[in-house]
């Protein structure tokens, strides 16, 4: 039996079989959760994040127990530059404030705005060196100059005394970010050793028939990517299929469809460029699939048929495939997708069918934020 207790709460674990860096852990996750205070006045930056420093060190031991020296190295590294960057940041930008210079200090952020590599830190910190050492030799000029300009003999003197006050922090500010920058170039270089594993395959498609949890599909993943680039990233829009309906290397066409309408594109790659035409489901009566006879050949259609006063837009500067009709009112009342076989035509039809279906039943459905409950009445 191991049992803690301190201030307001007991850690306690029976039968534990845990090595000791893994106990810290648990010990150390355990009470930063009953004193939320004390977590966050660890994780400040301006003492250097201790908690931070806490956790790296426990993987550093942790390396250590399975003989793991380049990795707890690099979490030591990372331990100690990740709170030199914290704590000389968090001086540094209290030292801006102190210059009372606000241009100064929105110059000073927006050099480690967009800072992501340890390359791009290095540099914001040599800029932040030679900022704050420029700001300081020009601090009295500047700061008197704008001050009279502003608010005539009196601000002349306030921007003097702003100006000597900059002429001496601008440069020591300057000196922390370059520090900063340091550190934190350093600590983006040793992040490697707690980084999340690149994924082995894409995202999978969560949600199918009925809202149950389908198998992995290589294409449906596939599938929902596309969906995503072409409506803008929008998740609340449920994948239901990805098709080929031709795969010849001089003539592919593929179909996307959702919930909400289903795509027809052309060329190697489904992109929001290659759309042919997309038909919302609300405009769709249903989806059929036809067979015409080309002299002694056979094609296979998949017919969209309309509702009155709505269909795709299939304009003339529209560039369709050559199967798709091209009458006025038909090909807007009664559009035609040609696939590769009957097989392929029947299947998509019935996806769409079944995504149309769905649409509309979610259409009669009352949505949950406006049910109202007995406790209303």
């Amino acid at each position: 039996l191991l049992s803690l207790c301190l201030c307001s709460g007991t850690f306690q674990r029976v039968h534990f079989f845990d090595t000791q860096s893994a106990l810290l852990r648990q010990v150390g996750d355990f009470y930063s959760k009953e004193l939320p205070i004390l977590s966050i006045l660890l994780s400040a930056n301006a003492i250097g994040n201790p908690l931070g420093m806490y956790k790296d060190l426990g993987l550093a031991l942790d390396g250590l127990v399975n003989l793991n020296l380049p990795g707890a190295v690099k979490n030591v590294t990372h331990a100690f530059s990740d709170a030199t960057s914290k704590m000389t940041g968090s001086a540094s930008s209290f030292l801006g404030r102190v210059t009372m210079d606000t241009s100064y200090q929105e110059e000073q952020e927006q050099l480690i705005e967009h800072c992501k590599t340890s390359s791009d830190h290095l540099v914001a910190g040599v800029a932040g060196l030679a900022h704050g050492i420029l700001g300081g030799l020009t601090s009295v000029v500047q700061q008197t100059y704008d001050g009279g300009r502003v608010d005539g003999v009196q601000g002349f003197f306030t921007g003097l005394g702003k100006g000597l006050v900059g002429t001496a922090t601008k440069p020591v500010a300057g000196a922390l970010d370059f520090a900063s920058g340091v550190s934190a170039a350093v600590r983006q270089s040793t992040r490697a050793a707690t980084a999340l594993p690149r994924p082995l395959r894409l995202r999978r498609c969560c949600v199918g028939a009925g809202g149950a949890l389908m198998s992995y599909s290589e294409r449906n993943a596939i599938g929902q990517k596309y969906l995503l680039h072409l409506n803008m990233g929008d998740g609340s829009e449920l994948f239901v299929a990805f098709e080929i309906l031709r795969n010849a290397a001089d003539d592919k066409l593929y179909a996307i469809i959702s919930a909400k309408q289903a795509f027809f594109i052309s060329g190697n790659k489904p992109l929001a460029s290659a759309v042919l035409f997309h038909v919302p489901l609300d405009q769709l009566f249903c989806a059929e699939p036809v067979m015409m006879h080309k002299g002694e050949s056979q094609a296979f259609y998949i017919r969209l048929v309309m509702r009155d006063d709505s269909g795709p837009d299939l304009s003339p500067s529209s560039s369709l495939p050559s199967s798709t009709t091209r009458s006025d009112s038909a090909a807007k009342r009664y559009p035609r997708v040609r696939c590769d076989s009957e097989k392929i035509a029947r299947r998509v039809s019935q996806q769409i069918n079944f995504a149309k279906a769905g649409h509309d039943q979610s259409l009669l459905s009352i949505p949950s934020q406006h049910i109202i409950t007995s406790e209303i009445w």
